[in-house]
């Protein structure tokens, strides 16, 4: 795949062609004026559209969609022309329609064209998660200042995973390996999870907070359960079960009632008997030797109405016996009613009592089947949770060994493809060498046998040297070695002016002169935007041949800061991407 123009359907737009090999250079000139307090003496090389350039190069290679496009830049469409396999294609985007895309005069839609450039450009296996076309390209367009943290990782790499198996896929690695062992990692963690998930089940965790033993517990369940339906079965429900109990309770309290009153008639009748059987205090006998001795003393009137009140005496007495034995006989009548009450109600009592032992009512049947439900879903979520254990012990237990099985495979690789494996690297010691010649460099690949996701540690180190920009002549060199491997058909690699910021200028020099000659050896391309004091600041380590033919014939577009239709769109707007 190789890049030949940019353009758009807005006439202020700088359209950009590519060199077809060798170097493209796009540079940010910054206007320069004798006047220190001009308005103009605080131009700079941000802003004018280098930076953009390559999103929109990324945009028309099927990027997510930009909302920032569709509000910043209606209206406005790009048109990138592009060669795979000598065949040209031209692809259309529109801010506003991005799911659409206009692939050679035809329209379709944004994931027909991502599977389009993904046969075309990569050879990526079916079973191999993680590649993709977006995901790949991105390795050779650079986007964004995280993109130029570290030389294996870009900011379409979401984890250690990804950017290893892009790497190792683009430099001709085995990657059956790495995917190998991320899938029985992931298997083992969400194995794990699953024995976590089902500890929270309430049933579950209560019965391990308490320590107990499953194979106990469930004997012991199975029994309580067995019992229960025995009993079950020798339910009888009475509908009427708490109607006849309330019966019974009243029938209880009037039993008692009736002993009570048996009692004080009995107790009445004791009085009686005890009041017949009292005597007067002095008999007649008495009271007449009394009055012999005291007759001279009283009138013969006297005496008579002492005999008289005698008589008196005699028949009240009398009549207090009739009237006790009258009512003795009409409490003892009274007892024997209560009496014969007390058989018929206690029989009747005994009759309710016998019912209420024999039979329950509705709702204990209810709660018994509750019981027995309850037991059984406990019983069945532990014997769930044992099964399930010993199911996912084993599957542990097949993933260990075939973990084990994969570090030995991991490292009969390495030792027999050890040949293979330092000639695919061999492009980066090589490149390392034309910056740093006694500084030892390279890429090192080693057998990762943590309990985690990554097969390789995959090392890219230049020791021993402390120069300013070393890390992005190790990115620059890295990049370099993914272009020159014969894994895919990307035939460019594209550069942000930030990645020479800091490099010191002599080193620039020396990777400008080692892209130019390496590309247009290999008949690639190496595009980079720059800014115009990032050349002139190395401009005395080239002869003036070499600063004419490596630089200054392959810009191919000038961005300035003077007015909004110098910049790359022709026009100002505030566009964040």
């Amino acid at each position: 795949m190789r890049l030949v123009q940019l353009s758009a359907n807005m006439s202020s737009f700088k359209t950009v062609r590519f060199n077809p090999e060798g170097l493209t250079l796009i540079v940010g000139v910054k206007t320069h004026t004798k006047e220190k307090n001009s308005a103009k003496s605080d131009k700079t090389y941000n802003g004018v559209g280098k930076s953009l350039l390559i999103e929109l190069v990324h945009f028309c290679l099927a990027s997510k969609a930009k909302d920032s496009f569709a509000k910043a830049l209606p209206g406005w469409e790009f048109t990138l022309t592009f060669e795979i396999d000598g065949v040209t294609h031209t692809v259309s985007r529109n801010t506003v329609k991005q799911n659409k895309i206009i692939l050679n005069h035809n329209e379709i839609s944004l994931p027909k064209y991502k599977s389009f450039l993904e046969e075309g450009v990569f050879n990526i296996p079916s079973d191999t998660p993680g590649l993709s076309f977006r995901s790949l390209i991105s390795k050779f367009v650079r986007s964004g200042s995280q993109s130029y943290n570290k030389p294996d990782e870009t900011a379409s790499d979401y984890s250690l995973y990804d950017a290893l198996v892009r790497n190792c896929f683009l430099l001709g690695l085995n990657t059956d390996l790495i995917v190998e062992k991320n899938l029985l990692r992931k298997e083992h963690a969400e194995t794990e999870q699953l024995i976590k998930s089902f500890e929270k089940d309430t049933v579950i965790r209560d019965f391990f907070k308490g320590d107990q033993d499953v194979d106990i517990t469930l004997a012991f369940s199975q029994e309580e359960i067995s019992r229960l339906e025995d009993e079950l079965k020798r339910f009888e429900v009475a509908a009427n079960y708490y109607e006849i109990q309330q019966e019974a309770d009243r029938l209880a309290d009037h039993l008692f009632n009736l002993k009570n009153q048996i009692v004080l008639i009995r107790n009445a009748i004791g009085s009686i008997d005890a009041s017949m059987r009292q005597k007067p205090d002095i008999s007649q006998e008495k009271m007449l030797a009394l009055y012999e001795e005291v007759k001279d003393a009283f009138r013969p009137e006297t005496i008579k109405r002492i005999k008289d009140v005698e008589l008196f005496h005699k028949s009240l007495l009398e009549n207090r016996i009739a009237r006790l034995s009258r009512d003795k006989l009409q409490l003892i009548k009274e007892l024997e009613t209560a009496g014969g009450e007390i058989r018929t109600g206690q029989a009747t009592l005994d009759q309710k009592l016998a019912l209420l032992g024999s039979s329950r009512a509705l709702d204990q049947f209810v709660a018994i089947t509750n019981q027995i439900s309850a037991l059984k879903a406990e019983s069945q979520k532990l014997k769930d949770f044992k099964e399930l254990k010993q199911r996912y012990s084993d599957t542990l237990a097949k993933i260990s060994s075939k973990l084990s099985d994969a570090i030995i495979n991991t490292n009969a690789y390495l030792s027999e493809s050890n040949a293979g494996i330092e000639h695919k690297l061999a492009p980066f010691r090589s490149l390392v060498k034309r910056f740093y010649p006694k500084a030892p460099a390279g890429i090192s690949l080693k057998n990762n046998e943590g309990e985690n996701q990554i097969r390789f540690d995959m090392d890219i180190r230049i020791q021993n040297d402390a120069s300013d920009g070393i890390n992005e002549v190790r990115l620059f060199c890295f990049d370099m070695t993914l272009l020159l491997t014969k894994s895919h058909k990307v035939n460019f690699l594209v550069h942000d002016s930030r990645l020479f910021s800091d490099i010191d200028p002599r080193q620039r020099a020396v990777l400008f002169k080692t892209a130019h000659e390496l590309t247009k050896s290999a008949g690639l391309q190496y595009i980079a935007t720059m800014n115009e004091d990032q050349i002139e600041s190395m401009s005395d380590q080239f002869t003036k041949e070499e600063l004419e033919l490596i630089i200054d014939k392959n810009i191919t577009v000038r961005l300035k800061d003077d007015s909004a239709e110098s910049k790359l769109l022709g026009i100002q707007v505030d566009l964040q991407y």
